[in-house]
């Protein structure tokens, strides 16, 4: 029973857990990068499970629970986003579709683009894991600071007017940066030269739990 409450504990605080972060990170980055995309998707939908869990112990309605867990994971989700519109559109990118050369020549360049979409696909989880890590410093030092002093109300305005103002402009941003890739993949066979089963059989590829 202890060890279950201790792991309930560890879901619900799991954003200031040094282990939770580490495993976040590199299950993310590896998997994702040397075995599919699938498993990106997975490690983001079980840290928004956790999310909800945690979400819901604060006793947040379900309405609440829902809008706060995909708030803290936007960044995420715009991740896989983008992650579903490289694939697409990678080989348009970097000019593959007019190459002239035999199958062998396409074959070797499909490779070729496919490494640099996973060290692209790398760069930016890499970015994302460093906003996740600073998210969870910041979290846990405003816990440590609203238990060990009282703010004054003032400064606590200021402080929730200033940190409001940023967070609608990344609101903002992210909205917009995930509808744009939402359109991208919706028209890409009217964008790129691949037909609606080609588009449909790339995105099945990737998010396949192991490479075919």
């Amino acid at each position: 029973m202890s060890a279950q409450n201790n792991f309930t504990n560890w879901i619900i605080n799991h954003d200031s857990s040094k282990l939770f972060i580490a495993l976040y990170i590199g299950l993310s980055v590896f998997l994702s990068i040397f075995i599919s995309l699938f498993w990106l998707v997975a490690v983001v939908l079980v840290h928004f499970a956790f999310e909800i869990i945690s979400n819901r112990y604060r006793k947040m309605s379900w309405l609440e629970t829902w809008k706060e867990s995909a708030h803290e994971l936007k960044l995420d989700f715009v991740l896989v986003l983008f992650a579903l519109w490289l694939a697409v559109y990678i080989d348009m990118i970097f000019g593959v579709a007019g190459i002239g050369a035999g199958a062998r020549g396409v074959a070797q360049a499909g490779a070729r683009f496919a490494g640099w979409q996973r060290i692209i696909r790398g760069v930016l989880l890499s970015v994302d894991d460093v906003f996740q890590v600073i998210k969870s410093v910041f979290k846990y030092k405003k816990r440590n600071a609203n238990k060990n002093k009282k703010i004054t109300p003032e400064l606590s305005d200021n402080d929730e007017e200033k940190k409001g103002g940023s967070s609608r402009v990344l609101d903002i941003i992210l909205n917009v940066v995930g509808i744009l890739f939402i359109l991208l993949l919706l028209f890409s066979p009217f964008i790129t030269d691949k037909t609606i089963a080609e588009v449909f059989n790339i995105l099945a590829n990737d998010l396949h739990p192991f490479p075919r």
